[in-house]
């Protein structure tokens, strides 16, 4: 990808519209993007960024506040970005959420964010996607980077890619991993982990459950715990299982005899049990025969007397015909005597009937005078109530009329405060200006603030940890010193031994001397001076033990050494760290007070300075928010006193409707009432109760009237159907009585012809029907039960007269001891059975558990041992995803060395480090540095500022090549750098530039953001940033 144009409008610090066109650049592809401090250097590479992504460069730049503090209302914060990409030109455009005047009316209204992405033919664009999600999947896809991967490759930010080289290995593996997105790995080293767990949860489930099945079985605690394994308790418990078979066979053909023996016994006993039985039965039967026969006398009698009452039922309907006759003639009488009375009070009620009757014909004339009276009334009733109608509604409309009136004044009234409230308010919008720059001026200043006090503190930081070395290495230069003059001392002495040997054994050829021999040392063979000793002797063991010492001081010694190297190296670097934290915070030391005080009191005066400032903020954005509130106001009034001029004239065309209305009805009530006189002209509800009252009156004279006319014929009729009646009755009285003598003949004969001598004779036999049939059934269960002992006694007699009672009690010990064994034999077959069958199931349930268990063990094993080793629990404490970041990272120490070979002129080389990690840590990241100086290996970290900035530069460089290369062939044709390079020294800034310029020959577009000097004679090319009170404006200047 590389960079054609990039335009600007009310983006950052840039309010105008400004167009960076990189095509000025030629063949000086190296530009530096120069300007004063907040002017917009890293704004540019914010719009970049956004045009693409949506997103700023930084984490702490929001992008719903990249809009200009310096634009004017109504103008649109917008980016276009032009840029090239495998020989294809594209154009995105994207604007973030922002207000906007409203087209019609006052205010603003809120607009969306938008983004578009064309694609360029010549002078024709092809519209690619124009939803902000399309556009970011669709520039992801095609730079086959995401944002986290751009932003890192495209802009090298402050400070940020040195992390790459300070970090400890695990802050470096998240870096490389957002970079390479390498979280796929991770996540299979997670499902492994989440695999492992899980099987070895399951076959320790199945293990206890296992054990669990184990203690269900009927064993001894002993043969339990003498069970080395389940597959061992399996076979012990199939050896059981067989045997257990057989001896419930065993059990059940005892069984089977013991039954067969207790049936036969049973049977022998049971007829036995039954000839007593019979012999029982026959005494019952002997005793209830005697017991019957003394109540055979009872019996006869009531035999005569049901054979009397049979007769007696003959005779009885002839009784019920006498008392029907009887009763029927009575009733008939009766009946005669209530009609004579009934007509003598008819009789009576006639006759006044007919009296009112007439009277009431006689009053035709007055009731049709009240007919034609309740007539005129009427008319009149309608008269008035049309009147009092028209009247009434000509009253409410002059109301209606006077409420339309004083509504349309109210609503004026209102809209007149309103106009008023406006006009107060309108005062605001030109003040909210003033008061929102300056708002952002201090939201600014607070975040300058906020990151001068960070920098003190991490300068206090790194000066205690500057002063801690110190001390360190002052103790390691101690402990240093007395080593190295305890191992001088050790070689003093190991020189005094072997001296104080050699002499020893001169000592001793010269005792062996003899006059004329020669000296094997010199050859002579006059000794005038012979060696001898005052000492004791050094034996070889004394002196070994000497070499000792001093060989294990030695090695203390070199120990000692790298120690005091290293603490000598390592606080040479926190001096440079320390040093360029102070030269970077030298320049907001703005006073002789700030320069002269210390750390604390220059952050107690940037915290108070902080503080004062988020006081005047938090007072300005108070009075933001009043400022808009009122401009929420000033809208809100506005839009009232619409809807106020809109409620007016509704109102207004209303009240004429009114006022038409009510003039009509007026005249009608006039025309009205000129033809209306009396004392019911304003009262017509006093009129219609009069008509009322006189209509139920003639109503009610008439309905008399009518009754009277009925009554009259009802009564006639009734008399007259009366007479009748009585005439009927008396015939029925007479033949009743005849009807009665009749059957009192019938009776008397019927009693004769049965065999009773008198009617008394018949009453006295009679029974009730219930009770003739219950003595009856006494009598046939008597004689039935009679005849059925009888014939029982008779069969029994005839079957026992040649047999004797038997004797059931020593047959009944000889059972029931059958039975006990029986059962004793059965409850252990039972018990044994049930033994068996529960160890059956736990054998099938043990077995299946097993099974399970070895096929977990199984994967287990696999699974767990991947699982070890992708988390790094393994010989090289390397987890499966540091294992790929690893071999990122030595693509890019590959790529990395070429330009730190130049930059550092063949001195250092990067190496990732073979050690392992100490504890639990992870190995595969850690960074070390060779140095061709000396020959050693050491940390990275131990690079003193311009050192590790140079190592830095060349990780991002090697970095952006190597995802270039794994990004599908994407070209980065263009790299920004911010700062950095005031750590150089002019050697190392000049080897920094040069290695930059080699860029050129891969024809790669490189911006420099950064302050230095020596850069801006460098490099003709600038991008010149220049600030102002209404925004910053930037150009190229190339000489």
């Amino acid at each position: 990808m590389r960079a054609i144009t990039l335009t600007m409008e009310a983006f950052g610090p840039y309010s105008n519209k400004q167009t960076i066109d990189f095509s000025q650049l030629g063949y000086e592809t190296i530009f530096l993007i120069t300007g004063p401090t907040g002017a917009g250097k890293t704004s540019i590479f914010d719009a970049m960024v956004y045009a693409l992504y949506g997103r700023a460069s930084g984490s702490e730049r929001d992008q719903d506040t990249l809009r200009s503090h310096f634009a004017e209302e109504g103008q649109s914060t917008e980016v276009c970005f032009i840029f090239d990409l495998k020989d294809k030109q594209y154009e995105v455009r994207r604007s973030p959420k922002q207000l906007k005047r409203k087209e019609r009316g006052e205010g603003f209204t809120e607009q969306p964010p938008k983004a578009e992405l064309y694609e360029i033919h010549d002078t024709e664009k092809k519209l690619l996607a124009s939803k902000i999600k399309d556009v970011n999947e669709t520039i992801e896809s095609m730079l086959r980077l995401d944002y986290e991967q751009f932003r890192k490759m495209i802009m090298i930010p402050q400070g940020e890619f040195r992390r790459l080289i300070s970090e400890n290995s695990k802050e470096r593996e998240e870096i490389l991993q957002k970079i390479f997105q390498t979280y796929v790995y991770e996540h299979m080293t997670e499902r492994l982990k989440e695999e492992s767990k899980k099987l070895k949860e399951t076959v320790e489930h199945l293990a206890q459950k296992e054990h669990s099945e184990i203690d269900k079985l009927h064993w001894s605690t002993e043969d339990k715990e003498s069970l080395t394994s389940s597959t061992k308790a399996l076979e012990k418990l199939e050896d059981e299982l067989k045997t257990d078979d057989n001896y419930l066979k065993d059990l059940m053909e005892s069984l089977t005899d013991k039954r067969q023996q207790l049936k036969k016994k049973q049977e022998e006993y049971y007829s036995q049990k039954q000839l007593k039985q019979q012999f029982h039965e026959y005494e019952q039967y002997k005793q209830e025969l005697e017991t019957m026969k003394q109540q055979e006398t009872t019996i006869s009698n009531k035999e005569w007397i049901i054979h009397e009452a049979e007769k007696a039922n003959l005779v009885k309907s002839y009784e019920n015909q006498v008392l029907r006759r009887k009763e029927e003639s009575k009733k008939q009488e009766t009946r005669l005597l209530e009609k004579r009375q009934d007509y003598e009070v008819l009789q009576k009620e006639f006759s006044n009937v007919e009296e009112q009757y007439k009277e009431e014909e006689g009053k035709t004339e007055e009731r049709e005078e009240l007919r034609k009276s309740i007539e005129k009334y009427k008319q009149e009733l309608e008269q008035v109530r049309e009147y009092t109608h028209l009247k009434k509604q000509a009253s409410a409309l002059f109301t209606s009329k006077q409420q339309q009136e004083e509504k349309v004044n109210k609503f004026q009234a209102e809209r007149k405060e309103l106009q008023q409230k406006v006009h107060e308010l309108s005062k605001s919008n030109y003040e909210y200006q003033h008061v929102n720059k300056r708002y952002y001026e201090l939201e600014s200043k607070e975040r300058e603030l906020d990151s001068i006090i960070d920098q003190v503190n991490k300068l206090m930081n790194e000066e205690e940890k500057l002063q801690k070395m110190r001390h360190h290495y002052q103790q390691v230069q101690r402990e240093y010193e007395n080593v190295k003059k305890q191992r001088e001392a050790a070689v003093q002495e190991v020189k005094k031994l072997e001296e104080e040997q050699k002499q020893h054994q001169a000592v001793l050829m010269a005792n062996e001397l003899a006059g004329g021999q020669e000296c094997p040392v010199c050859g002579s063979t006059d000794h005038p001076n012979k060696a001898y000793s005052s000492n004791d002797y050094v034996s070889d063991e004394a002196v070994d033990k000497a070499k000792q010492t001093l060989e294990q001081l030695e090695q203390t010694l070199q120990k000692q050494q790298d120690d005091y190297v290293r603490a000598k190296s390592e606080g040479q670097s926190q001096r440079h760290i320390v040093d360029q934290q102070q030269e970077a915070l030298q320049s907001h030391l703005t006073n002789a007070f700030l320069q002269n005080a210390s750390r604390q009191q220059q952050k107690e005066t940037w915290e108070q300075e902080r503080n004062e400032t988020r006081e005047q903020k938090k007072l300005t954005a108070k009075q933001l928010s009043q400022l808009e509130e009122n401009m929420k106001h000033v809208q809100a009034y506005q839009e009232k006193m619409q809807s106020l001029d809109e409620k007016i004239e509704k109102e207004n065309s209303k009240l004429q409707e009114t006022h038409d209305q009510w003039v009509s009805m007026k005249t009608k009530v006039e025309h009205i009432q000129s033809g209306l006189t009396g004392e019911y002209i304003d009262d017509p509800d006093k009129l219609a109760s009069f008509v009322t009252k006189e209509e139920e009156r003639y109503e009610k004279w008439l309905y008399h009237l009518q009754q009277l006319s009925e009554q009259y014929q009802q009564k006639k009729e009734q008399v007259q159907k009366l007479e009748a009646e009585i005439n009927q009755q008396h015939t029925y009285v007479e033949e009743t009585k005849e009807n009665e003598k009749k059957a009192n003949e019938q009776l008397v004969a019927q009693c004769k012809e049965v065999g009773f001598e008198s009617v008394d004779a018949y009453q006295q036999a009679k029974l009730e029907q219930e009770e003739l049939q219950n003595k009856k059934e006494k009598v046939s269960q008597f004689r039935k039960k009679q005849q059925s002992i009888q014939d029982s006694y008779t069969k029994l007699h005839e079957q026992l007269h040649d047999k004797q009672m038997p004797n059931l009690e020593n047959m009944e010990t000889l059972l029931n001891e059958m039975e006990n064994k029986l059962e004793e034999l059965s409850e252990e077959y039972q018990q044994v059975y049930l033994k068996k069958t529960e160890h059956a199931r736990i054998y099938g349930q043990l077995e299946e558990l097993i099974q399970l268990r070895e096929e977990s063990e199984e994967k287990y094993y696999y699974i767990g041992e991947l699982a070890q080793l992708a988390k790094g629990d393994n010989a090289f404490k390397l987890s499966f995803e540091r294992y790929v970041l690893s071999a990122f990272l030595d693509e890019i120490i590959i790529q990395a060395n070429i330009r730190l070979d130049q930059m550092t002129e063949h001195r250092y080389h990067l190496e990732r480090s073979q050690e392992k990690a100490k504890g639990g840590a992870q190995s595969g990241l850690d960074l070390e540095v060779l140095d061709h100086y000396t020959g050693l290996r050491r940390s990275v970290r131990t690079l003193s500022g311009g050192e590790g900035f140079k190592a830095a530069l060349s990780l991002a460089l090697g970095m952006a090549d190597v995802v270039q290369a794994h990004a599908g062939g994407v070209q980065l044709d263009t790299l920004f750098i911010d700062e950095g390079f005031g750590t150089l020294d002019e050697e190392s800034l000049d080897q920094a530039i040069s290695c930059l310029k080699d860029l050129q020959k891969g024809n790669r577009m490189l911006g420099i953001i950064s302050h230095v000097p020596k850069l801006k004679q460098e490099i003709p090319a600038k991008l010149q940033i220049t600030p102002s009170p209404k925004g910053s404006t930037c150009a190229f200047s190339l000489g």
